[in-house]
């Protein structure tokens, strides 16, 4: 529930006081969304010790603002900090949770809050991050992980994971082996080092040739990867095939909702920074281009009605079931391009040929389409007691969704096969095939059978 005025008097009492502890505890307390109503309460002068609190050590797997607030009301929030603020709010992060709010904060900063790092293996870390291509594993990558030379025996190994230094330990399941050049060669299993007998090398019970990706390979690839084989952690290898960090699951995850958010959001024409806390100004300049795009597609569907303005006129009954025809039309391609789209962002188009995929969809089409359209006729013939007009809405049900499953299964073949997102403003494209067709369709049968 919404803080009350007195509890948020109480914490900006603790912040003012210097009392980081106390107001730790408090906020610990808190749902997400309190927190969210705390960063629009406190002043001006107990935003940055609040964010501090939120950032502290002890509190990052907890309810870090990484974890509970939606990027783009983060980003509002540390945009009001100077750099020397957020730099010290990056200390008790990881490399990869660091290099998030260096990416919520823009690129132009990003290098002079680097430079204000006081860690200077951090600062290094973070320096090497911003070197790689946005949206790529080396920006996603942790650089705290387990790896020891494969001549390494079991008891040293063990030795290693027990280390205090060992940061990685309790959120990996394998050790990694590298030989004397870097060069990541196997993984040991938790549960195979400690069976295994002290002097035993890790070369004899490692696991040869894991999976891993590049510093280069794009985040999706990784996430599709971790997804599909079920890993825990993704070693992360450079050019020279040296293993130089690790991708973990709820990086994974991170990945996932944002490109799932994003093909959502294309297949709507809308840009995936257009969110509830987002202001007018910013919404609009979003979704203008794309809803101007819609507005000559709009027209393209109304000139094809104005083909056809005399039949209309002598049949007025028609203008009723107009949107009957494209709307059905438009649902079932939504509903194929989803499909399809999911089916590609997952890899699944990889085992199917596109002439089954297109032919699956477009035999749906058919198959609805004789249903809806069987549907439909008779609730016409009920309603005006015309046959010719259920005859039709029959044919031209079957059309249309037969047509719909066909563009909402070629459209985002074509754009992937053109090198572009497949969700790509396909929601658009496809409506208005839709709708051209159920228009032209119904209104042209008409045109034949009823006049």
């Amino acid at each position: 529930m919404a803080l009350v005025y007195q509890q948020v008097e109480f914490l900006r009492k603790l912040l003012r006081a210097g009392s980081l502890s106390g107001a730790g505890r408090f906020v610990d307390k808190l749902e997400p969304a309190e927190i969210i109503d705390l960063l629009e309460s406190v002043g001006p002068s107990e935003y940055p010790l609040l964010l501090r609190v939120l950032f502290s050590p002890g509190r990052v797997g907890a309810v870090s603002p990484l974890r509970v607030i939606p990027k783009d009301l983060l980003a509002t929030f540390l945009e009001r900090l100077d750099d020397r603020g957020l730099a010290r709010l990056l200390k008790p992060l990881s490399t990869d949770d660091a290099v998030t709010v260096l990416e919520l904060v823009g690129n132009e900063r990003a290098p002079g809050i680097t430079q204000l790092v006081s860690d200077p293996e951090q600062r290094e870390q973070l320096r090497q991050a911003l070197h790689y291509p946005p949206k790529s594993a080396g920006r996603l990558m942790n650089h705290h992980f387990l790896a020891a030379p494969e001549s390494f025996t079991a008891q040293q190994a063990i030795e290693l994971v027990r280390a205090p230094s060992a940061h990685a330990a309790s959120t990996m399941s394998d050790l990694y082996t590298v030989d004397a050049r870097g060069r990541l060669t196997g993984l040991v299993p938790f549960w195979k080092l400690v069976r295994a007998e002290s002097e035993a090398l890790l070369s004899g019970i490692m696991e040869p040739e894991p999976s891993h990706v590049t510093t280069s390979d794009d985040q999706e690839l990784v996430a599709t990867l971790a997804a599909r084989y079920g890993f825990l952690t993704l070693p992360v290898v450079d050019a020279e095939k040296c293993l130089v960090g690790i991708v973990t699951m709820d990086d994974v995850l991170d990945v996932m909702q944002d490109k799932a958010t994003e093909d959502l959001y294309r297949l709507q024409g809308i840009s995936d920074g257009d969110r509830l806390g987002a202001s007018v100004g910013a919404s609009y300049r979003r979704r203008i281009p794309w809803m101007s795009a819609n507005l000559v597609t709009a027209f393209l569907a109304a000139s094809v009605v104005g083909l056809f303005e005399h039949t209309i006129a002598q049949l007025a009954v028609l203008a009723i079931f107009m949107p009957v025809v494209a709307g059905m039309g438009g649902n079932v391609g939504t509903q194929v391009l989803t499909v399809v789209t999911r089916g590609m962002a997952l890899g699944e188009d990889r085992f199917l040929s596109v002439v089954r995929v297109l032919g699956k969809q477009l035999a749906i089409g058919v198959l609805i389409g004789a249903s809806v359209g069987a549907m439909t006729a008779g609730a016409a013939y009920l309603w005006k007691g015309d046959p010719r007009l259920g005859v039709v809405l029959f044919l031209a049900m079957i059309i249309n969704l037969a047509v719909a499953g066909l563009a909402g299964a070629t459209v985002p073949t074509l754009l992937k096969a053109l090198g572009l997102d497949p969700a790509l403003g396909s929601g658009v494209l496809v409506t208005t095939c839709t709708d051209v067709v159920g228009f032209f369709s119904f209104l042209g049968l008409a045109s034949l059978m009823m006049t």
